[in-house]
């Protein structure tokens, strides 16, 4: 999940759900009321770039799925777990379905971001 809130900057938040403050709900990094208006990391990034949109819709439904979990469990293990397919399908995918590692390295850095 990313912060919609704004800053006192006027600045957009873009906090991770790691900043949501369990007692408040709000982001502890701007503690906007908008806050509470969190969307998925992947529906916010997926669907920025028409180009990558492009790539993650021509993906097949399992492929979604995982890149999906991916960006919001930050483990490869993880996000197989999470969709039910083996990590070694990441792998296959990664070689053999086209479009997949682009839309992949979008997301890997999501993930790096979310860990700075």
């Amino acid at each position: 999940m990313i912060c919609k809130g704004v800053r006192p900057d006027g600045t957009p938040c873009n906090a991770t759900d790691g900043y949501v403050s369990s007692e408040t709900g709000l982001c502890r990094t701007c503690a906007a009321p908008e806050c509470t208006a969190l969307v998925p990391v992947a529906e916010t990034v997926l669907m920025a770039d028409p180009a990558v949109t492009t790539l993650y819709e021509a993906l097949p439904p399992k492929a979604q799925v995982f890149l999906r979990a991916y960006m919001e469990d930050t483990t490869i293990l993880g996000a197989a777990d999470a969709c039910g397919n083996s990590r070694t399908s990441h792998y296959y995918w990664l070689e053999h379905t086209p479009g997949y590692r682009e839309v992949f390295e979008v997301a890997k850095r999501v993930v790096v971001d979310h860990w700075r």
